[in-house]
C-alpha cells in the first residue's frame, strides 16, 4: 500500500496540469476570461500543494519523500515502453493529444509504483 500512495501523492501535480491542459482545449480562445481563471486557480493549487508536499508532507512523513526511494528494473522498463508508446502517439499529435497526456500520467504512477525503497544505513 505504500507504493500506491507514494506513486498518488507524488503524481497529483500532474493530475492537475492534465486537467490546465484540458481545460486550454475546451476554451473557445485563449482570450476566454473563465480559462484564465480556471487557469490560475489550478496553477495556484499546484504551487500550493507542492510547497504543502515539500515542507510539510515529506517532514512528517519522510517515507514519500522521493530521495528515499530509487527506480527498479520494471520500474526502468515502464520508463522505456511507455515513451516509446508516447513517441509512437507523437505522429499523430493533435489526434492523440489527449491519449498522450493520460499515457504520461500513468507512466508516472506505475513508474513511481515500482519503484524500490532505498536501504537506510545505520
Amino acid at each position: 500500500m505504500t507504493h500506491l500512495k507514494y506513486a498518488l501523492i507524488n503524481n497529483v501535480n500532474y493530475c492537475l496540469l492534465l486537467l490546465l491542459i484540458a481545460f486550454g482545449r475546451q476554451s473557445s480562445s485563449l482570450s476566454n476570461q473563465f480559462y484564465w481563471f480556471e487557469a490560475g486557480t489550478l496553477i495556484a493549487l499546484m504551487i500550493g500543494y507542492l510547497w504543502l508536499l515539500s515542507k510539510v508532507i515529506y517532514r512528517k512523513y519522510p517515507i514519500y519523500n522521493p530521495r528515499n526511494w530509487q527506480r527498479s528494473k520494471i520500474s526502468w522498463g515502464v520508463i522505456i515502453i511507455g515513451t516509446l508508446v508516447v513517441i509512437r502517439l507523437l505522429f499523430d499529435f493533435e489526434r492523440y493529444f489527449v491519449l498522450i497526456c493520460g499515457t504520461a500520467f500513468i507512466i508516472g504512477l506505475l513508474r513511481d509504483y515500482f519503484s524500490v525503497q532505498k536501504m537506510v544505513e545505520d
